[in-house]
């Protein structure tokens, strides 16, 4: 009788062909809310997640093109269709792992480098193999004075004197 991690992988197995089995439906075929349900059961040992006969009402209700205003009361009351609470507006700044201020552009999720925002609004686009340099060596310090345009070799190469 095998143990271990080789037996669980058996009576994973096991479960999933048997499910496969009782499934009626052919493969490539989109999977229904039951069985779904039967394979989350199976393989954690607990009951999936389902909706609501109100919440399958909601949102059911979505769908139709023209809904009642108590319909649209009950949507607003249940949450549904609110952008989630961590969700940035256009604007928003955080500071990237790679040390540099990071500005929310557009939507869904398209951020730019504050650093050559600030330069391109001042001097145009930044010129093909040049990269925007802070003088002064702090990334947050994104002053205009404190911003040059540099070929991508000469930036190497002053960083380079300069860790040495």
């Amino acid at each position: 009788m095998p143990t271990g991690v080789y037996a669980r992988t058996l009576e994973h197995r096991a479960k999933l062909r048997a499910i496969m089995i009782g499934n009626q439906r052919s493969l490539g075929h989109r999977q229904s809310d039951e069985h779904r349900a039967k394979i989350t059961a199976a393989l954690t040992g607990r009951q999936g997640w389902r909706p609501t006969d109100e919440q399958r009402a909601l949102t059911s209700a979505t769908t139709r093109a023209a809904m009642t205003p108590e319909v649209r009361a009950r949507i607003g009351a249940a949450g549904i269709g609110r952008p989630p609470p961590n969700k940035l507006p256009i604007g928003a700044q955080r500071v990237h792992p790679t040390g540099y201020v990071v500005v929310k552009t557009a939507l869904p999720d398209v951020w730019e480098y504050e650093h050559r925002a600030v330069y391109e609004e001042a001097y145009g686009p930044i010129p093909d193999g040049h990269v925007v340099h802070h003088i002064d060596g702090d990334p947050l310090n994104n002053a205009i004075e404190n911003l040059d345009a540099m070929s991508l070799g000469a930036h190497v190469q002053l960083h380079h004197r300069l860790a040495i």
